[in-house]
């Protein structure tokens, strides 16, 4: 059978074209240390490197969230500490004013008082990062009235995305602070004062309370010697001011049962914010360990094995050395060395 020497000449020239692309295809995972240089390398692996990015993007925007979140829920965290602390002294003026009889006292008390309420309103309309904290989804709502001491805000959370399909709010509302609630519009409860007189209180409309102080033997509420209301506990320590000041005692200590259960709301209110912090932590726990993994994946899939790639590249060399041998050999014969 005759060979012609073009065959030969182009089975030589493919050979070598593949050993060359062979050689380049070694040298370039060596020098990137990437195995998959185009998309035709490995279409499927391509695909999954590819998923395996898209989901590391995602953890790394949910731990930039978490990071977010966490800092501002540890800041709301520190101011509510502060804030169960302002309630307990003003607890403890309250309880002392009620055996206050001394103008001096009473002036001292006061003083005390007015102090609190300006310590609990500054601490209500605190912003983080020119954000009001207490004042929900309209965050840059003053949250109290400065006047009035009444909620201003809006009771909507904003939640921002930790994992897929996994949120947790960031804001805290001020009433679920500062508020308490004793059950439905128009739920009531009755306690008896010291001097025998009855105290009602009864839920009004939103947060506000309403109290009424009746006479002891007073059934059909003829006989009622005083009447407020109330919708914080910004109000409250107001409204505990005005009646040490006026030395009214019965009001004094019907206050008292209203700070407790304020007190009461604003700890549970500061469990909230420690769960969300602790959903947080093991959040990024989570987050740590779901990057770890997924960057073993990518970089299983798309690093080359550097001793696998230069032993390519060594056997690509001597394979390209021995067909330019050949190929020397082969095509420097003339006609006259076929024709001998």
């Amino acid at each position: 059978m005759r060979i012609l020497t073009t065959t030969i000449f182009d089975q030589l020239n493919q050979a070598m074209q593949k050993t060359m692309t062979d050689w380049a295809t070694a040298n370039s995972r060596i020098a990137t240390g990437k195995k998959l240089l185009v998309p035709s390398d490995d279409v499927s692996a391509v695909m999954r490197a590819m998923d395996y990015r898209v989901s590391l993007n995602d953890n790394s925007q949910f731990s930039r969230n978490i990071d977010s979140a966490s800092n501002a829920l540890s800041f709301t965290n520190t101011l509510m500490t502060s804030l169960n602390s302002t309630v307990s002294d003003i607890k403890k003026v309250l309880n002392s004013a009620i055996n206050a009889s001394t103008p001096a006292l009473q002036s001292t008390f006061t003083q005390q008082l007015d102090q609190y309420r300006n310590m609990l309103l500054d601490t209500a309309n605190t912003k983080y990062v020119n954000q009001y904290i207490f004042t929900g989804f309209t965050s840059s709502t003053q949250p109290y009235n400065a006047v009035t001491h009444a909620y201003q805000g809006d009771v909507n959370p904003f939640n921002v995305q930790i994992d897929k399909g996994a949120t947790v709010q960031v804001n805290t509302i001020g009433s679920d602070v500062f508020s308490y609630s004793i059950g439905a519009l128009g739920a009531t409860y009755a306690m008896k004062l010291s001097g025998g007189q009855n105290v009602h209180y009864t839920q009004g409309a939103g947060t506000t309370i309403n109290v009424e102080i009746r006479q002891a033997d007073d059934v059909q509420r003829v006989g009622v010697d005083d009447t407020f209301s109330f919708s914080n506990v910004i109000q409250m320590t107001d409204t505990l001011s005005a009646a040490v000041t006026n030395n009214n005692t019965l009001r004094v200590e019907a206050l008292q049962d209203p700070f407790n259960r304020a007190q009461n709301q604003l700890n549970a209110s500061q469990a909230g914010v420690g769960a969300r912090l602790d959903t947080l932590k093991t959040q990024t726990s989570r987050l740590t360990d779901s990057t770890a993994t997924l960057q073993d994946s990518l970089s299983a899939t798309e690093n080359a094995d550097m001793n696998t790639s230069a032993l390519q590249l060594q056997m690509a060399d001597t394979t390209l050395q021995a067909l330019r041998s050949t190929a020397a050999k082969i095509l420097s014969q003339s006609l006259l060395d076929f024709l001998k």
